[in-house]
């Protein structure tokens, strides 16, 4: 019954096994003797985007079919497209009736021979010369066509570059999705910059190895994902970074180490976040901040030498002129609209220890005004007051009504062509929310062509001297680390911690593109001593949770420090000029906005005995 649903040629052709070049593998050129019986030998001897070395040639190409086009009663055009291009098959005859049968996105063989093309359907202007052919003059001139697989009823098609379904659908459906060119551009970049990063990495003395994924539960950062075990009331967590591993590494006396790491996160979805990312995690022996910066940039700079200005040093900013001229500490600075004190101008503030900062929009008054009013109204103020999350905010005014002095110099600017926008507050807040508008208004502008921000223009700098506590986010009356609690102190701050820890600086620096976070890293804290007062009195943490890595250090621990690269969005950044615009653009199998695996439905519910398996029960819906 198989023979007859098949047809016997095609079930052959199934059964019979690829040909195998060096140990085994499959072979990708070259044609064996018999190569030329249907359903055997090799399945293609050429890529498609190499034939343009090859006019006038014999050769056996495979891929999809991506379009079908027919020309006459005796003649039939397809495009056939692999992992390399695409290339128009001419077909006649029994080749023709096959092909006109055939479904879109069908797999196919196609034997024959590479032809130019008719001046009239060239691109080519260069007509006699064969080495200035482009893969658009060439055409196969089918003498055998084979399908391989054919493709069932499709959700939709890859190749459509207008009339691709939401995002959902292309999730769901992955491997489908994945033949669209910018996916596979965006892998083959990914390749791309692995092989650099391990290439200058290795020449550099680093050794990569691989730490675990599966760790125990720590306080603070993101929500982990919690893994059961047999072990009754025993649970694993996924990594959120090998931090404490590459530590122990360091006691270890590994000098320098590397790898690309899978790190995990329970986290909502956000266009530069996922639950399952991928970062470039570093970190040396006997070396401080300027060894672990300068040896970054040298790494990047080989890496990036496509994109950048290899020449020109990344600049250096201090948290404190990044937050003061930018309100970010994490800035765009491909436009202006900079950030100024102008507390002294406006006197009177309204409170003890507010400043009034202000920043300057470098452009036509009417033209800006009337752009940003087409938001509308209701929505700049819902802006503002999403903005406003701070007790101590006064005022965000694009339209000053609420101070004199602001009004006055509001108009002062508008004479001149300007507009200003006005905060009052503490200082950090202030800042803080000045930046979020910065960047909103910046974005509106880029919206109505008042303002260009080039994707393709990348401006990768350093910032440091970060805080090294804030305030903690659920206890008011107990701080918490700023990145992580094992970042080194500034040595001049070293004296702060008993008394006044939040003057403290961090050895901690952040290595910024575009507004964007690629990077962050710091000194460790080798010390065993000071690394267990910092967790058990500053942060008032368990420094039983710890123990594992205090112990570590009590072995002997060199002075180290490292960083992390986000390795997905250095290939999103690099690819927005192509029109990516998350981390599900760049990924092979990202999961949703939501945090889920359309594919399989995942995560899913399982069985009771399974649960039984690990000792754990879930809790209903109904009883929350």
């Amino acid at each position: 019954m198989l023979a007859r649903l098949l047809g016997l040629g095609r079930l052959r052709a199934a059964l019979t096994p690829a040909p195998t070049g060096w140990r085994g593998l499959p072979a990708r050129t070259g044609v064996r003797a018999g190569s030329t019986e249907r359903g055997t030998g090799t399945y293609r001897t050429h890529m498609c985007g190499d034939l343009t070395k090859h006019v006038k040639q014999q050769v056996r190409v495979a891929g999809w079919v991506e379009a079908i086009r027919k020309a006459g009663d005796d003649l039939l055009f397809v495009t056939l497209r692999d992992a390399t291009g695409r290339v128009q098959v001419k077909a006649t005859g029994p080749d023709m009736h096959l092909l006109a049968k055939t479904s879109i996105e069908s797999v196919f063989a196609i034997e024959g021979e590479v032809c130019v093309r008719p001046d009239s359907a060239r691109r080519s202007t260069h007509h006699d010369q064969q080495s200035s052919l482009e893969l658009t003059d060439l055409e196969i001139c089918s003498k055998r066509a084979e399908e391989l697989s054919r493709a069932a009823s499709l959700p939709f098609r890859p190749a459509s570059l207008h009339d691709q379904p939401l995002e959902d659908t292309r999730l769901r459906h992955r491997p489908l999705d994945l033949r669209r060119a910018v996916l596979q551009d965006a892998l083959r970049l990914r390749h791309k910059l692995s092989t650099r990063f391990r290439a200058a990495l290795n020449d550099n003395g680093f050794l990569e190895v691989e730490t675990p994924t599966l760790f125990k539960r720590t306080p603070g950062g993101a929500n982990e994902f919690l893994v059961p075990t047999q072990m009754p009331g025993k649970f694993y967590a996924l990594v959120q970074s090998p931090q404490q591993y590459k530590q122990m590494l360091m006691v270890g006396g590994i000098d320098r180490y590397y790898q690309f790491a899978r790190c995990y996160r329970d986290e909502g979805g956000r266009m530069d976040r996922q639950p399952e990312f991928t970062q470039l995690d570093l970190e040396m022996a006997f070396a401080g901040q300027a060894e672990v910066m300068e040896l970054m940039e040298k790494v990047v700079k080989h890496v990036l030498q496509d994109w950048i200005d290899t020449a020109r040093p990344f600049e250096r900013l201090t948290f404190h002129e990044a937050m003061s001229q930018y309100g970010s500490d994490k800035p765009d600075r491909r436009f202006d609209m900079l950030l100024q004190d102008v507390t002294p101008e406006l006197l009177n503030c309204g409170h003890v220890g507010w400043i009034a900062t202000a920043f300057v929009l470098f452009f036509c008054y009417s033209a800006m005004r009337s752009c940003l009013l087409s938001q509308g109204r209701p929505a700049l103020r819902a802006k503002h007051a999403q903005l406003d999350d701070q007790k101590d905010f006064a005022v965000i005014a694009l339209r000053a009504d609420q101070a004199q002095r602001i009004d006055a110099l509001q108009q002062h600017a508008r004479g001149m062509g300007m507009e200003v926008g006005v905060g009052l507050g503490m200082q950090q807040s202030i800042q803080e929310q000045l930046g979020k508008l910065r960047l909103y208004i910046a974005q509106i502008l880029a919206e109505h062509d008042l303002l260009k921000l080039d994707d393709e223009q990348l401006d990768i700098f350093w910032v440091y001297d970060f805080p090294m506590f804030e305030q903690h986010e659920l206890n008011s009356s107990r701080i918490q680390a700023c990145h992580h609690p094992f970042t080194a102190p500034h040595p001049d701050d070293i004296a702060y911690l008993e008394t006044e820890p939040m003057k403290v600086r961090a050895q901690h620096y952040d290595l910024v593109m575009n507004g964007v976070e690629l990077g962050g890293g710091s000194v460790r804290i080798h010390d065993a001593e000071l690394q267990r007062y910092i967790i058990d009195h500053v942060l008032q943490d368990d420094p039983k949770v710890f123990e594992q890595l205090l112990q570590a250090l009590a072995y002997g621990a060199p002075p180290h420090a490292g960083i992390a690269l986000g390795f997905d969005r250095l290939v999103l950044m690099l690819s927005r000029a192509a029109g990516a615009r998350s981390l599900r653009d760049v990924m092979a199998f990202p999961k949703s906005f939501a945090g889920k695996e359309l594919m399989s439905d995942s995560p899913s519910t399982v069985t009771a005995a399974d649960l039984d398996v690990y000792h754990i029960q879930t809790k209903s819906l109904a009883s929350d």
